[in-house]
């Protein structure tokens, strides 16, 4: 076991008052268990754990306010059991958790406002279970998760007012699960989850007035699961699921108005099946649909007119179905559709323009 403190506290005033106080606080354990009996059980357990703070305070007034506050925090924990029994039982488990917060808080003002804040907070958690039987049954199951978040808001203003917000959110977390049994049954499933959202919000204006606004979500998931029997059934079933947003909103005007508007959207699915008996049944299932959206809208004027849009849908869709015992099948599916479109023209009273479209229909069976 390992102690660390320390601390800072300083401060003055005549009416002028200035502040400063640290804290670093950090705390170390270690520990490990083991033992055996004569029945011929054993067991072994390590623990560790660590943590770290650190603190800052700061700030000075005589009406012309300031202050900064820091925090730092960090807990890291680890832990290990495994364990065996005379009668071939043994298992394993392991755990591993790791968490991560830092603020940044500062600002100034004598009638001028400025501010930023700044988060980060992480979380990493990992799991591992595995065990087996005399009897032959063994098992495997992994965790893993992790947490990332992020913001930053910063703004100023003596009446020309600016600012910025930036979010970052990302999770990912992953499975996995394995078995097996004497009867020579096993099975295999894997899980992938993503998640990821960015956003940037920034504006300024002293009377011209800026604008930008970002988003971006992405979503992605996999599955897979797969077993077989001693009986000699088999079986695989595969999803894969994806989503992808995007957005971008900037416009400018000092009463000469610009805009650009882009929308980005993704849509993949895909799907599969497969099996098999030793009867000789066999089948197969295949899924895939996929969507795209796209959009571009941008114009500005100042009294010399200028626009542009621009469309683009996308639409794929696919279907195979496939068995065979003595019996055949076959069915196959393809949906495609395509739209694109295009508008563009400019005015300051020498007219041009642009149109176009495109249309196609695709459908086989």
């Amino acid at each position: 076991m390992r102690v660390h403190v320390q601390q800072q506290h300083a401060w003055r005033t005549a009416q002028g008052f200035s502040a400063l106080r640290t804290d670093d606080v950090r705390v170390h354990v270690q520990r490990q268990h083991a033992w055996r009996t004569a029945q011929g059980f054993s067991a072994l357990r390590t623990d560790d754990l660590r943590v770290h703070v650190q603190q800052q305070h700061a700030w000075r007034t005589a009406q012309g306010f300031s202050a900064l506050r820091a925090d730092d925090v960090r807990v890291h924990v680890q832990r290990q059991h495994a364990w065996r029994t005379a009668h071939g039982f043994s298992a394993l488990r392991t755990d591993d958790v790791r968490v991560h917060v830092q603020q940044q808080h500062a600002w100034r003002t004598a009638q001028g406002f400025s501010a930023l804040r700044t988060d980060d907070v992480r979380v990493h958690v990992q799991r591992q279970h595995a065990w087996r039987t005399a009897q032959g049954f063994s098992a495997l199951r992994t965790d893993d998760v992790r947490v990332h978040v992020q913001r930053q808001h910063a703004w100023r203003t003596a009446q020309g007012f600016s600012a910025l917000r930036t979010d970052d959110v990302r999770v990912h977390v992953q499975q996995q699960h394995a078995w097996r049994t004497a009867q020579g049954f096993s099975a295999l499933r894997t899980d992938d989850v993503r998640v990821h959202v960015q956003r940037q919000h920034a504006w300024r204006t002293a009377q011209g007035f800026s604008a930008l606004r970002t988003d971006d979500l992405r979503v992605h998931v996999q599955r897979q699961h797969a077993w077989r029997t001693a009986q000699g059934f088999s079986a695989l079933r595969t999803n894969d699921v994806r989503v992808h947003v995007q957005r971008q909103h900037a416009w400018r005007t000092a009463q000469g108005f610009s805009e650009l508007r882009t929308d980005d959207l993704r849509v993949h699915v895909q799907q599969q099946h497969a099996w098999r008996t030793v009867q000789g049944f066999s089948a197969l299932r295949t899924d895939d649909l996929r969507v795209h959206v796209q959009r571009q809208q941008a114009w500005r004027t100042a009294q010399g007119f200028s626009a542009l849009r621009t469309d683009d849908v996308r639409v794929h869709v696919q279907q195979q179905h496939a068995w065979r015992q003595g019996f055949s099948a076959l069915r196959t599916d393809d949906v495609r559709v395509h739209v694109q479109r295009q508008h563009a023209w400019r005015t300051a009273q020498g007219f041009s323009a642009l149109r176009t479209d495109d249309v196609r229909v695709h459908v086989q069976r």
